[in-house]
């Protein structure tokens, strides 16, 4: 999917200007505004005026192409034309001994309309980039911005600010370079290791909502309300058929701490792994098991105290599933899977991944589970009487591996001293895939994401205090992909970091059935107040469900509340965002994900 940036930058007037200064080599076109009987003049650019010493007499009022110089410590500037006003760019090209092309008199044109100063030598760089872009407004937009921000005039940095305004998705970039990588021979390591990250990049989305599903179906079985589902999961050759799920973890539970010291050992030290977890997600469940616990470590293992431990034991991995799914497929969860149940991670692995077929309309290949329990999963997926919940610290565990998979802070974590494991981010691995022989069409599909993951950085925007970051994270949900885009706007602390008590953090959203969402979110001292933006104008009905829940959660992280008002969307021709900086005015827009 492709579509535009849905950001504006801030106008130009709002950022840190550059001071106009006179270095040697560069050109600028000025007015002559009054002569000086010193052979100086005062020259105006644009709203700058100075006084510099002129090469040649010249007219006023003229307009001229001027080249800085310095002649025994004095600023000298030398017409590069004849000494008469200037009447067209074409004439300029014979006197900078360039070709009569049309790029460089567009160059010409747009350095005297912005008030730009460039050298020969940019001019002839500038020309080599242009050709390579389509939208070559949208190339000098870019250009412009990076002059008024400082940045250096180098390749790297101008198509990585390019690619950051460009309307191509995140998502879109991936999905292409993913399937040029799956034709490359090369370095079968590498080759690899771009895969898996790429695919999890792709499809973390649908993963979580695959080991969502699962958990719902856990959930279901332990409750009875699905025997074919129980039937599939407990199928082993050890286990009676009938068995239930606490007769089952009873059973292996007085295995464990009855038949030697060292299972007992074991059983005990996964018990004190999982704990933690279980009081996260509910105190009181939490503190009953660690009662078990102390008893088991005390000898107990007599038969009443092992049904209550399985009951309970049981019980809580239920509720720490339910909430964090993610959880299923790491230790100690899936090893109390393997100890209680007999289901190993492979078979956990495979329902996963079959669900996630499901979720994603692709093709099932063969058969692993019945039609009956495929129907039931099916209508888990579809039906509004089993919600797929989601969880916020799900979606902040899923951000986070997101972010550090697609590279976004590999630098910043070097620059810190750390040593992060470059096999595992996508920026790194293009870095070096781009070091290897590789066919064209994969080269310049890896340059234009590399670029693309380069632009939170190189389009980072300084407005005195204040700090702009515009970074995106594809999205794939039910196989429609797009975007989810943050603007964070704040000053930062004395480490680099945004400081989370005064900030402004956007969100832009656009999906299949709800379209776009803009969510606008101010912290001030720690009080917040949204703002949503919809369309549909039943968005605030929906939302309520959620609002006293979504204040209790900012309440633990220490936030309040204060307001959340919902706004209607201005239509889309209004809404469209723009990237030119020169605009007066900006759209200042984003999204929430979900309240």
């Amino acid at each position: 999917m492709i579509r535009t940036s849905p950001f504006s930058h801030q106008p130009i007037d709002r950022l840190d200007r550059q001071p106009f200064t006179l270095q040697q080599g560069q050109m600028f076109f000025g007015k002559v505004n009054k002569l000086f009987s010193n052979g100086t003049a005062e020259v105006v650019v644009g709203k700058e005026r100075f006084v510099a010493k002129l090469e040649t007499p010249l007219e006023v009022a003229g307009k001229y192409l001027f080249q800085v110089q310095m002649k025994d410590g004095q600023v000298v500037l030398k017409v590069m034309s004849s000494n008469q006003p200037i009447t067209s760019h074409h004439q300029l090209l014979t006197s900078l001994s360039l070709p009569y092309l049309p790029i460089y008199e567009t160059l010409l044109a747009w350095m005297e309309k912005e008030h730009i100063q460039l050298s020969k030598a940019n001019l002839l760089q500038l020309a080599q980039w242009l050709a390579d872009v389509e939208d070559q407004s949208q190339a000098l937009n870019v250009l412009k911005q990076m002059l008024q921000r400082g940045l250096p005039l180098e390749k790297d940095v101008f198509f990585s600010f390019l690619a950051g305004t460009k309307g191509d998705s995140l998502t879109h970039e991936i999905n292409q370079f993913l399937k040029e990588l799956h034709h490359w021979n090369g370095n079968t390591t590498l080759k690899q290791s771009l895969l898996t990250t790429g695919q999890f990049i792709q499809n973390g989305w649908t993963r979580i909502l695959a080991q969502q599903v699962w958990a719902l179906m856990f959930r279901d079985a332990v409750d009875g309300k699905n025997a074919s589902i129980t039937e599939w999961f407990l199928t082993s050759g050890d286990v009676p058929k009938g068995e239930t799920w606490l007769g089952l973890a009873e059973k292996n539970i007085r295995i464990n701490v009855t038949k030697t010291e060292d299972g007992k050992l074991s059983f005990v030290q996964l018990l004190q792994k999982f704990i933690p977890l279980a009081k996260a997600t509910d105190p009181t469940i939490g503190d009953e098991l660690f009662k078990q616990l102390i008893l088991l470590e005390k000898g107990d293992v007599s038969s009443a105290h092992v049904s209550i431990l399985a009951k309970t034991l049981v019980n809580a991995m239920v509720n720490v599933i339910q909430q964090s799914p993610l959880e299923i497929t790491k230790q100690p969860m899936s090893q109390l899977f393997q100890h209680l149940f007999n289901i190993s991670p492979g078979k956990i692995e495979q329902l996963i991944q079959h669900i996630q077929a499901m979720i994603q309309n692709d093709s099932l290949g063969e058969n692993i589970i019945p039609k009956e329990m495929e129907t039931y999963i099916q209508k888990i997926i579809e039906s509004s009487s089993h919600p797929v919940h989601w969880q916020g610290r799900v979606w902040k565990e899923l951000f986070g591996q997101i972010m550090k998979h697609l590279g976004l802070g590999y630098e910043g974590a070097i620059g810190k001293g750390e040593q992060p494991l470059w096999t595992e981010q996508l920026k790194p691995l293009l870095v070096q895939l781009l070091q290897e022989p590789v066919p064209t069409q994969l080269k310049e599909q890896a340059e234009h994401l590399l670029m693309k993951l380069n632009a939170p950085a190189v389009t980072q925007q300084q407005m005195g205090p204040l700090t702009q970051v515009v970074f995106q994270l594809p999205l794939n949900l039910f196989n429609y992909e797009t975007d989810i885009t943050f603007q964070w706007t704040g000053r930062k602390k004395e480490n680099g970091e945004i400081d989370p008590h005064f900030c402004r953090v956007l969100f832009y959203l656009d999906l299949a059935h709800l379209h776009e969402t803009i969510v606008d979110m101010h912290v001030q001292n720690k009080i917040v107040s949204i703002t949503i933006f919809q369309r549909n104008e039943t968005i605030e009905q929906l939302a309520q469900p959620y609002l006293s829940s979504l204040k209790e959660r900012l309440l633990e992280k220490g936030y309040r509340l204060s307001t959340v008002q919902f706004k209607p969307l201005q239509q889309k021709s209004n809404l469209q965002p723009s990237v030119n900086t020169s605009e007066e005015t900006t759209l200042y827009t984003g999204v929430d994900i979900r309240i």
